[in-house]
This record gives C-alpha cells, sequence and structure tokens, in this order.
C-alpha cells in the first residue's frame, strides 16, 4: 500500500499509476501461493527465494551508486531460481542418505535389548 503512493507520485498520469499498482497487487498474491506451493516441493527453495530478497535489497541500498541492467537482474533472479530447484531434486533424489530399513535378526536383537531393564548390582 504504501508504493501506491510512491508510484503515484511517480508517474504523471493517475489512471496509469493505479492500474499497475492494482495488476502488480493481484499479481504479487497470486505468485505468493505459487511459490508457496513450491517451497513445499523443493526444500531448498526457501534459500533460493532468501538470496532473491538479499540480492534485490542490495541493489535498492546501491541504487544511487551502481546501476544494474534489467537483463542481469533477471538473469540473477531466474539462475538463483533454477539453481535451488536442481540442487532441491540433487539433494533428495542423489545425495540425501536414507538410512537403512532394519529387519530380520537385527531387529529383533534391538527390540531384546530395549526390553531388558538395566540393573544395578552393588558388589
Amino acid at each position: 500500500v504504501d508504493s501506491v503512493s510512491a508510484i503515484v507520485a511517480q508517474i504523471p498520469d493517475l489512471f496509469l499509476a493505479y492500474t499497475a499498482c492494482v495488476f502488480a497487487m493481484l499479481g504479487l498474491r497470486a505468485t505468493f501461493f505459487v511459490v508457496d506451493e513450491l517451497v513445499k516441493l523443493f526444500s531448498l527453495l526457501s534459500y533460493g527465494v532468501g538470496l532473491i530478497l538479499i540480492f534485490i535489497g542490495v541493489k535498492l541500498c546501491l541504487k544511487g551508486y551502481v546501476h544494474v541492467p534489467h537483463e542481469i537482474v533477471c538473469c540473477v533472479l531466474m539462475g538463483t531460481l533454477a539453481t535451488s530447484i536442481v540442487a532441491s531434486y540433487v539433494w533428495e533424489n542423489c545425495l540425501k542418505k536414507e538410512e537403512p530399513e532394519v529387519t530380520g535378526k537385527a531387529l529383533e536383537k534391538i527390540m531384546e535389548c530395549r526390553s531388558e531393564e538395566p540393573t544395578l548390582d552393588a558388589k
């Protein structure tokens, strides 16, 4: 809501300014739900989104000193998203070590050890 007044101050055509703000808010709301579902699917995507937010924050802080072309910003955003999705896939399917399933005699031995109560002999 604060950005509406900032955009209205920068754009002389009020219709264009308000229309841009309305569409931006509707788009952001829909994008939030999409990103929320994607974060549930890909475990490392939340780190990618965090890096994107840090990048945008640093870019806004350095806006008066350094100009970053739109092409580079788009490449960084898409590259970060793609990298975090691919890294999540690789992590979950290739690198994540699964605990071996305990069956048979090993399971019986574990259950036997758990059922025994420790005794303290004072000899």
